[in-house]
């Protein structure tokens, strides 16, 4: 969704989508915080097995913070963004 900010909250090609009989549903974890502590106990195996990786986008130093946020906006990042201090 950040990649969406600063422009038209209104979708896209709506008629597309209704000519194509789509249909949209939200998603919000906390519908599911039943479920975390079984979530984080098979994520963390995936994780320790190497099943599941993952990539972020570090860059360094605290003055490097404003130009990361910026890229944040511009999808120049890869996974998460982080300041390294």
């Amino acid at each position: 969704m950040i990649s969406g900010y600063g422009e038209s909250a209104c979708p896209r090609n709506l008629l597309m989508a209704i000519e194509k009989r789509l249909f949209l549903q939200g998603f919000l974890v906390s519908d599911h915080l039943s479920d975390r502590a079984a979530f984080i106990k098979q994520i963390n195996e995936w994780l320790k097995s190497g099943e599941i990786t993952f990539r972020q986008t570090v860059e360094h130093g605290i003055e490097q913070a404003p130009a990361a946020f910026l890229k944040l906006f511009a999808g120049e990042n890869i996974g998460k963004m982080l300041v390294k201090l």
